[in-house]
């Protein structure tokens, strides 16, 4: 089976700077990163490592938007921009447990967002995401947007799994993917093996601040969130260590400003939120 990593680094570091105007590393220092990453996670799960990319991922969803009726509502915030958006994510509690697809930290809660929908007067619409993996966030919004007397026409997916594409048409909705699996070991975004920048890692709710949990120790799960093999599941976290160090190294260097903690978009799960810089604070981590 198929490891698959969707790219999504450049788009992940747009939002960076739009939301904290960090500059974004040079272009030469991401090809680093990613073909790090990819060799990394070769030697753990061999030829089956699948890297999809940006310019395939948005370029094949926009032209399968464009052959849909209904208006596009994406629950993505990266690869497609639309008018509208429901902000949904996978969420843990404190002590990273699934919660379940839940709102996106500062969003009014799903129903809220599907009631304003319906305010608006949208009666048909596709729904849009980047990945379809076990579907079942789908089929909840599905089924909210029913209870509201919305009809999901059509749902667009950047990669759909198998299984979760099929919950979806088993209810008489097309599923327009740009890549299909019909299983995987698994399929990450790539920013979830970043500490720090918007979207990164799994929702931590009931949190001060905006906090994610990043797929690596010792902030998430990798084993059970990235399917890294448990043997191997403390190097691969200090790899992760090692680039996200590299990462904000060419931020700052780019940004001409040393990055504190308590300046992060997104905190990491169990870091400080304070003047500490955020570097030293990652080389603290490394053993």
């Amino acid at each position: 089976m198929k490891y698959v990593v969707s790219e999504d680094l450049e788009l992940v570091l747009k939002q960076l700077t739009k939301i904290c105007g960090f500059a974004p590393p040079p272009k030469k220092n991401i090809i680093q990163l990613r073909s790090a990453l990819k060799q990394q996670l070769q030697t753990l799960f061999g030829p089956t490592i699948e890297i999809i990319t940006m310019a395939n991922m948005q370029n094949g969803m926009k032209t399968a938007i464009a052959k849909t009726s209904a208006y596009p509502v994406s629950l993505d915030r990266l690869y497609i921009e639309c008018e509208h958006h429901i902000d949904i994510t996978r969420s843990v509690n404190a002590e990273l447990h699934d919660c379940g697809e839940t709102e996106r930290c500062g969003s009014t809660s799903l129903t809220a967002q599907i009631q304003e929908l319906a305010t608006q007067g949208m009666r048909e619409i596709t729904l849009v995401d980047d990945v379809i993996f076990s579907g079942n966030g789908m089929v909840r919004l599905i089924d909210l947007c029913a209870r509201h007397n919305i009809l999901v026409r059509a749902v667009v997916a950047g990669i759909a799994i198998e299984e979760g594409e099929q919950k979806i048409t088993i209810r008489g909705i097309p599923v327009h993917a740009v890549y299909r699996f019909h299983a995987v070991t698994d399929e990450i975004c790539e920013r979830d093996f970043y500490a720090g920048l918007p979207l990164s890692g799994r929702n931590v709710i009931m949190q001060p601040r905006n906090t994610g949990a990043p797929y690596f120790f010792p902030f998430g799960k990798p084993c059970e969130w990235a399917s890294i093999p448990a043997e191997h599941a403390d190097s691969f976290s200090q790899f992760c260590l090692r680039q996200n160090i590299d990462l904000w190294r060419a931020i700052e260097a780019e940004s001409n400003i040393p990055i504190k903690c308590g300046a992060l978009p997104r905190t990491p799960f169990g870091a400080p939120h304070n003047g500490k810089l955020f570097i030293p604070y990652l080389e603290s981590l490394l053993h």
